[in-house]
């Protein structure tokens, strides 16, 4: 899954790591997925994606449903940017 350079330099503008673009990424062309899964494809190492996902969902891009196994819900973009514009 790849993206625009423009998109990546605007994720990375928003504060985004690039761990943290991958995982985004991921999450919103698979839909609802576990940690495993979001690890293995987006190539962020499995020791550092709880880290990673535990960082968008304080910043308020996903969401988890707090079950075993966790599962990570996407917020919608549009929903992501009034949050980033509001902490502006």
């Amino acid at each position: 899954m790849s993206i625009s350079d423009k998109t990546w330099r605007a994720l990375r503008d928003l504060g985004l790591t690039q761990y943290e673009i991958k995982s985004c990424i991921v999450l919103l062309a698979r839909g609802p997925s576990q940690a495993n899964l979001i690890s293995r494809e987006s190539e962020v190492p499995y020791s550092k994606i709880y880290e990673v996902l535990g960082n968008l969902e304080k910043k308020g891009w996903i969401e988890p449903d707090h079950e075993r196994p966790t599962r990570y819900y996407p917020k919608s973009p549009s929903i992501v940017l009034e949050t980033v514009k509001t902490k502006v």
